[in-house]
């Protein structure tokens, strides 16, 4: 039985579980040089589809599916692990993909998946319906607080009446249920013994002690169905994928993928410039980006959709607890003096927490362009404004900055930065009544396709935002708008959801990034993977 939500808190804590990166090692530490090889003569194996070095900021968090939930840990994981169905390159619906095909029956309460055969993981354990059922009643069972289990929410139960078919029943329907399955944390696992699950869900009323009783499940080696396997992992440091050879679908277009993380933006920058590394993907300043922009020897590939910034304003804080303070401040945001003084008109300000690429996004908030402080609040009023250092990129700082001068300088509010590491950012800020942060900088990539994604979580009780929300009426528009299947319905209940959101201010949205990535001039592919899923599909990159 798979069933019941709760509070999700943010993910972003260290790397853990009875498996340690350094434990996934297969290469000589000091040898890194077999990484890059491209000379016939090193190694003509891996010159047919060549190596590829990516560069990034991000780290990688957590190779597990139950525990990943940053942009870094389910990139890997897209890569290395599958899931039934999946989003293939510039496609914003769902399709089979360790499913041979779904079949939903006409109350929208159960899923039959037919498994698809001679699909084998990478340590030679041949794919059935039991892997299917054991990996998503681990994933529920754990509930780790850093996961992103609770996307599995409403599954009353699986069944499995021979080893290719699947069954899945729904408390009630969902209109995501089949996009949420394309997220990583449906990733499929083996059910060999490889990962370790509990026997029951885990039942902790404490946060810390549920934390500590799931992590003991943790499983760092990861072993998937995917085009690439682990070669290595240094924590902090790097992850080599190399090619599966016995993958079920098309091989990929290179044969080993080696991700860098690199400690600053301007040391990336230097990487790709001199060729050490071939493409660099999150985060470059807009000043090292228009630099890069205008090198003839450095591609630049803008993409489709991007990650959305906003603060949290946590009511359940006697500074923002009144709601006329949190429109106060959502008066006194400016979003185009960020997007022109911090990155140089580089983003789009937004006015919903649904971005404007969907065509059911509403820009409420826009409506507090024509309104000042003053308006809400007589009396001057003090927070804290906490940010996770420069976790979304070196801008982060002057981000900050611009949002407190324009605050300060209305007269009504006195504003404190607080920069803090981002794994005790993550510890302290988070969630509910015992969150330390009244005020707080956030960034959210989408799950999946679906403006669901960017209302669930932050407006729903037992969202990972929506948990310091806790109102009655919006939990019921919400679970309104996933059960219901008629479109005209439900953009209805979207414009309600958006409405009600920029009235009661628990989080404001400020802009979405335009994706950018950069490249060396004899990479190839990256074209077919800037699109709206966010998702680095590696295995369609490939260097001459």
């Amino acid at each position: 039985m798979v069933a019941g939500a709760m509070a999700l808190a943010l993910a972003l804590a260290a790397c853990g579980g009875e498996t340690t990166p350094d434990e996934t090692v297969t290469e000589d530490p000091d040898d890194t040089e077999d990484t890059t090889a491209t000379d016939d003569e090193t190694d003509p194996e891996a010159t047919a589809g060549g190596d590829v070095i990516f560069g990034t900021t991000d780290t990688v968090v957590t190779l597990d599916p139950a525990k990943a939930y940053d942009f870094a840990s389910s990139n890997i994981l897209f890569n290395v692990g599958e899931t039934l169905v999946g989003f293939p390159p510039g496609q914003t619906e769902p399709e089979p993909l360790l499913a041979e095909s779904v079949d939903v029956s006409d109350d929208g309460l159960t899923y039959t998946f037919t498994i698809r055969e001679g699909v084998t993981f990478h340590n030679g354990h041949e794919l059935t319906s039991e892997d299917v059922k054991f990996s998503f009643e681990r994933v529920v069972d754990m509930a780790h607080p850093a996961g992103a289990w609770s996307l599995l929410a409403g599954i009353e139960s699986i069944e499995t009446p021979d080893e290719r078919t699947a069954v899945f029943t729904l408390e009630q329907p969902n209109s995501t249920f089949l996009p949420r399955l394309a997220y990583t944390v449906a990733t499929i696992v083996p059910s060999d013994g490889h990962y370790p699950a509990p026997s029951a869900a885990i039942e902790e009323e404490d946060a810390e002690e549920l934390e500590q009783a799931a992590e003991e499940f943790v499983q760092e080696d990861l072993i998937g169905t995917g085009p690439y396997t682990v070669a290595e992992f240094r924590e902090g440091e790097s992850i080599t994928l190399e090619a599966n050879p016995d993958y079920w679908g098309d091989a990929p277009a290179n044969d080993r993928v080696m991700i860098r993380f690199l400690q600053t933006s301007s040391q990336m920058k230097i990487a790709l410039e001199s060729g050490e590394i071939d493409v660099a993907h999150r985060d470059f300043s807009p000043d090292e980006q228009a630099d890069l922009e205008t090198n003839d020897d450095v591609q630049v590939i803008q993409g489709d959709g991007g990650r959305t910034r906003y603060i949290v304003l946590n009511p359940f804080f006697d500074e923002v607890a009144d709601v006329e303070v949190r429109q106060a401040i959502a008066a006194g945001i400016d979003r185009d003096r960020i997007a022109e003084d911090v990155f140089n008109n580089t983003v789009e300000p937004i006015y919903s927490m649904i971005p404007p690429g969907y065509p059911e996004s509403v820009p409420y908030f826009e409506e507090y362009n024509d309104q000042e402080p003053s308006d809400f609040i007589d009396e001057p009023v003090s927070f804290s404004l906490h940010y996770g250092g420069e976790r979304y990129g070196p801008t982060e700082p002057s981000l900050v900055q611009v949002i407190q001068r324009s605050l300060e300088e209305t007269g009504l509010f006195e504003v404190e930065l607080v920069s803090t590491e981002w794994a005790q950012f993550t510890e302290e800020g988070w969630p509910g009544e015992d969150g330390q942060y009244p005020v707080f900088m956030l960034g959210w990539n989408p799950d999946y396709i679906d403006p669901d994604t960017y209302v669930e979580q932050f407006y729903w009780s037992e969202g990972f935002v929506g948990s310091m929300y806790n109102d009655a009426e919006m939990d019921e528009l919400v679970l309104a708008e996933q059960a219901e299947l008629d479109d005209d319905v439900r953009t209805d209940l979207f414009d309600q959801i958006q409405r009600k959101a920029a009235d009661d201010v628990v989080n404001i949205p400020l802009f979405q990034e335009v994706p950018y990535v950069f490249a060396r001039p004899e990479v190839s592919g990256l074209e077919d993977t800037m699109d709206e899923t966010l998702i680095m599909r590696y295995w369609v990159v490939s260097k001459s």
